[in-house]
Order: C-alpha cells, then structure tokens, then sequence
C-alpha cells in the first residue's frame, strides 16, 4: 500500500508506504529553494481530542537535503491507531548569502572588524519549519 505524498506546497514532502510486519518507510523530499537541514521527527497517534505523541527522534548527524534530494528511513507506525501522522521538523538556512554581502562590502578590512567572523555564525543560523503528514488509516 503506497500513501502519496503531501501536497509541494511545504518545503519538504514526506511519502510514507508501509513495509513489511509494522514498521513505514518514509521518504522526505526537498523541492525548489535553498538546503534544508532535518532536525527531527514525530510520530503520533490520533485521539478522540487531539494528536498524542508515541515516538520522536533526532536525525543522527546533520542532515542536509538538496534541492530534489531526498532521504529514507524507517518509522513504527503506532499498533492499533485509529489514525496517525508524522511531523517532520526542519531548518530553512536563513542567512547564507549574507557571507557573500559582507566581503564584498568589507574589502580587505572586514575581517579585522569583525564582520567576516560575524557571518560566517549568522551563515549556521536556521528558521524552524515542520511538514506534517497527511493522516493515515
């Protein structure tokens, strides 16, 4: 059985299809813009009043999704759920041309002022953005 994917308005898409026994495989996918760094993932269960968390983790290392790139893992969809989702949290880099701009404006002495140094943190600087599953059966 092979969920569709949500819809590209988000940042990344996540397709989930079941697998073998209870475990999921999910496939996120960047479309269009700059890298995106995946922070984390959700798992939760539908209840009569709202979504309950059954399970979250890290990605392990920094995980950074080009444009049309994608990554696959593996999730446990909860046992017996009415329905379920996955959320997936990630980072839009918010600040990397803002290197480029400080050179050029700089010349030579950007790096004794410090505005060099002061780019290249802003350039790790991410804006939190999640993509939510639609819910499955």
């Amino acid at each position: 059985m092979l969920h569709r994917p949500a819809p590209v308005t988000a940042a990344v898409s996540i397709s989930i299809s079941h697998q073998r026994g209870s475990l999921a495989s999910v496939t996120l996918k960047r479309h269009g813009g700059a890298p995106v760094r995946l922070m984390s993932y959700i798992v939760e269960e539908e209840s009569e009043q709202s979504w309950r968390r059954i399970c979250s983790d890290t990605f392990k290392s920094k995980t950074d999704l080009a444009v049309d790139q994608d990554h696959t893992f593996i999730v446990s969809p909860p046992a017996g759920a009415s329905g379920w989702r996955l959320r997936v949290k990630y980072g839009l880099g918010t600040h990397g041309i803002q290197l480029w701009q400080e050179r050029a404006r700089g010349g030579g002495g950007a790096w004794r002022t410090g505005r060099i140094r002061d780019a290249l943190f802003r350039f790790e600087e991410w804006e939190a953005c999640e993509s939510v599953s639609e819910v499955l059966r």
